[in-house]
């Protein structure tokens, strides 16, 4: 490994943490994630990125975008464009395991993934998480309460707001004014178009109301991604 190699650490319990070199000035951006299991199936998710300037105290061009000044809010609505990516792989394979008796984590059992032998260098990660959980967890989750594994749900992984949305301050209360921008940006457009012709013209009230039709759309648009937010591998190109 060089000092321009990305690389993965898991530190137990919970964290992973994605190490990426930036030139060779010593800038590096680390990408730490941490995972809870809340129940079988589920886990809470906290992640953040930090980033080190290199020896001359400047922050490389491709990692000013992860320090624009945006809101915490659109951070957050903006996470589920990273985290949707895989999330409904692994929540179908997930699944897929449990129903055929493969793969247990809410009981004790013999898990022979921990020692299997695969062929690429990215599961590597995976199988040292799986021998220390079978090392010093008893590789299993002691779950309380109902333990079966869920059945398979696209919408379960596509539901920002029940996983997010209904439990942030910062997310509820942008939500809440971006409907009300929707409101009076609408109800502008209609004024414009009903009363104000006589001074913007036919065509000039006809552009400022689709202009600001337009505007309520895009608001609509983010205000979804509140509620839900799909992520197609299939029609990402």
């Amino acid at each position: 490994m060089t000092d321009s190699d990305s690389f993965t650490t898991f530190n137990a319990p919970s964290q992973v943490l994605i190490t990426s070199p930036f030139g060779d000035d010593g800038a590096r951006q680390y990408l730490e994630l941490y995972s809870s299991p809340s129940r079988p199936g589920f886990c809470n998710h906290v992640g953040r990125v930090l980033i080190v300037k290199d020896k001359s105290n400047e922050m490389p061009k491709l990692l000013r975008q992860f320090t624009l000044p945006l809101p915490i809010w659109v951070n957050h609505i903006l996470a589920s464009a990273f985290l949707h990516q895989d999330a409904l792989f692994l929540h179908g394979q997930e699944r897929s395991l449990a129903r055929y008796g493969k793969y247990r984590t809410a009981q004790p059992a013999n898990d022979s993934y921990a020692k299997a032998l695969l062929p690429c260098s990215t599961d590597k990660g995976v199988m040292l998480f799986r021998h220390w959980m079978s090392r010093f967890a008893g590789g299993y989750i002691p779950f309380k309460g109902d333990t079966p594994m869920p059945p398979a749900d696209n919408e379960v992984v596509f539901d920002v707001w029940n996983s997010h949305t209904k439990n942030c301050k910062y997310c509820l209360t942008a939500l809440r004014r971006l409907k009300r921008v929707r409101a009076v940006v609408f109800l502008a457009s209609a004024l414009v178009a009903a009363i104000r012709p006589k001074v913007l013209g036919v065509v000039g009230s006809v552009l400022s109301a689709l202009g600001l039709s337009g505007l309520g759309l895009v608001v609509s648009k983010l205000i979804k991604m509140f509620y839900r937010y799909e992520f197609s591998h299939a029609d990402n190109h």
